[in-house]
């Protein structure tokens, strides 16, 4: 029975080797195709956990910050006060037009995540991105951050570009 056991066991490596799964890098350029665009593209990643998701950062300055469908453009804090997930500010001058900054985050869950520009006005203007979430999600996501702009340009707050 040990012997039938043993001879067994390369079958049951094959089966364990066919079902691992190969991490994926899923590409989200910053800025769009033009220098001029405020976009994250594409806006929805569907990632598994152990996937990456590669920020490549393109003309002007933009960051990449953790937030949450009910505060889509307000940075999710940790215990302490500090945002969860942001890149930090990352500049690319106009004239640049290849070589362009990447940040890679390991996705750990499977759990939505969404992130948003904490640059001035630029989830305002529909700079949002989330994982594993469905596009009608998005458009949501979308009308609450113009709304949110909306509502913070009618209440006389500064707003600079």
């Amino acid at each position: 029975m040990f012997a039938a056991f043993l001879s067994a066991l390369p079958l049951i490596s094959l089966a364990v080797a066919a079902v691992t799964y190969e991490p994926k890098v899923h590409e989200v350029t910053l800025g769009g195709a033009s220098p001029n665009e405020i976009s994250f593209v594409p806006n929805n990643v569907i990632a598994e956990a152990g996937d990456i998701v590669r920020f490549v950062f393109k003309q002007k300055n933009h960051t990449v910050t953790r937030s949450s469908f009910d505060e889509p453009c307000k940075a999710s804090l940790n215990a302490v006060g500090h945002p969860i997930f942001d890149t930090g500010f990352m500049p690319v001058a106009p004239e640049k037009i290849d070589n362009f900054p990447i940040f890679d985050f390991a996705v750990q869950n499977k759990e939505p995540g969404y992130f948003y520009c904490r640059q001035t006005l630029h989830c305002g203007q529909g700079m949002l991105d989330h994982a594993k979430s469905s596009v009608r999600l998005l458009i949501v996501l979308q009308g609450w951050s113009l709304l949110s702009t909306l509502h913070t340009r009618a209440s006389g707050a500064s707003t600079n570009s």
